[in-house]
């Protein structure tokens, strides 16, 4: 397997050169899909969302441009597929559901107890991101489960970056907030 940079990926898709086009599903796909399955709250229309997703890179990609983040681009792409989907749906505020289900990657190497603790840690943290709006779940899966820097964000989101820093911290405080009452903590 060629090692491609990611200059090389975008003039690769530029030219329609389908080994390029299976490298970037190859890489793309897995995060594509948890972020489309985290924002819709179910695997099935992740599924349905994605495979779009990769039908119009497919049929886009001979016209973006040769600066463009690929992982932006992508993410933009899944994004838009979402929200259109709920406006279809008309069930916008609705697309919370079954984040508290999600599985994560384990670890073999930790004991029994602190695997206990980071599995409860995280549904936690997902039931926590389930009950916060949509736009400030958004903000923190961009940013802190997916990796994309506060500008990057801000792009996908089609938003000023000063926009979107408020909504991160809005997002911190709104999580702490919910995750304080769902634990029984108050301030």
């Amino acid at each position: 397997m060629k090692n491609y940079n990611e200059v090389d990926l975008v003039n690769g898709l530029r030219q329609g050169d389908t080994s390029v086009l299976k490298e970037i599903y190859r890489i793309y796909r897995p995060k594509i899909f948890a972020y489309l399955v985290r924002l819709s709250g179910s695997y099935d229309i992740a599924e349905d969302l994605s495979s779009e997703v990769w039908c119009r890179v497919a049929t886009k990609s001979k016209i973006i441009r040769e600066d463009t983040n690929l992982g932006a681009w992508l993410f933009t792409i899944a994004r838009n597929l979402f929200f259109s989907y709920c406006r279809w749906r008309n069930t916008e505020d609705k697309y919370a559901g079954a984040l508290a289900r999600l599985s994560f990657e384990k670890s073999e190497s930790a004991t029994p107890y602190h695997k206990a603790v980071v599995k409860e840690q995280k549904q936690l943290l997902e039931k926590g991101l389930s009950l916060i709006g949509p736009k400030y779940r958004e903000a923190l899966i961009l940013v802190g489960i997916e990796g994309f820097s506060c500008p990057e964000a801000a792009k996908i989101c089609e938003i000023q970056e000063p926009a979107m820093r408020k909504r991160i911290s809005r997002a911190k405080g709104l999580l702490k907030q919910v995750i304080s009452e769902i634990s029984g903590l108050k301030n």
